[in-house]
């Protein structure tokens, strides 16, 4: 009897098993998706791979755009960079001195220009006593077309401004901007340096250009009249 007991739970196991097994097969045939993963259709991968474009772009556009605001900021601060080396010293030593002379000339020689003339021209001679051997020259050179500084006691010129154009660049005026004929003591000193491009970072200026003109204008005068 046990044995009989023993064959036919075997047999009943083996029943269920078989009935389970042929159950799951039903069901995956009729669910698939619960058996196979589902992929993506054509137009969900085109619509996914728009949207991914539309980022990456937008990305792109931000960044270019930092580029640019980075690369004006830096121009912008060339060019006052620029400013403040080529006035600073020119503006304390004008106001420091105790004679001025307008005229043209170069790292060897000068020339002032003569009473009765209009009291403009391409170099300022600044004595800062009285001694007239003792001086500080400011000078354009019109081979490079450069802004230079020398003095009595040095031997060779530094560069001030590069990249100037304009003719005259030192003027002296009375207090209503006109320009004098005579060596008046209270008269001020028109410094105007026009540029065609700045050094640093290189910027070419004119038309079409990051700035279309580019001038430095101080107007100083003595505090010793």
């Amino acid at each position: 009897m046990r044995t009989q007991c023993g064959l036919r739970s075997a047999e009943c196991e083996v029943r269920s098993a078989g009935a389970h097994e042929v159950g799951l097969l039903h069901s995956a045939i009729r669910n698939p998706q619960s058996a196979i993963r589902r992929a993506f259709t054509l137009t969900e991968m085109l619509i996914t791979m728009t949207v991914f474009t539309m980022v990456i772009g937008g990305i792109l556009a931000s960044h270019i755009m930092g580029l640019r605001l980075n690369e004006w900021t830096m121009r912008k601060l060339g060019a006052d960079d620029q400013a403040r080396r080529a006035f600073g010293t020119l503006q304390g030593e004008i106001r420091a001195a105790t004679l001025l002379k307008i005229g043209n000339g170069s790292a060897t020689s000068f020339t002032q220009v003569a009473d009765g003339m209009a009291q403009q021209g391409m170099a300022l001679q600044i004595h800062r006593t009285s001694a007239t051997n003792i001086w500080t020259r400011y000078f354009f050179d019109t081979d490079s077309g450069e802004l230079r500084r020398i003095e009595s006691s040095q031997s060779g010129a530094l560069t001030v401004a590069r990249y100037v154009t304009n003719l005259p660049i030192f003027k002296a005026e009375n207090f209503q901007g006109v320009v004098l004929t005579e060596t008046a003591n209270n008269r001020v000193i028109n410094v105007t340096l026009q540029f065609y491009q700045l050094q640093y970072p290189f910027t070419k200026i004119g038309p079409s250009n990051a700035f279309d003109f580019y001038q430095l204008q101080a107007k100083i005068a003595r505090r010793i009249l």
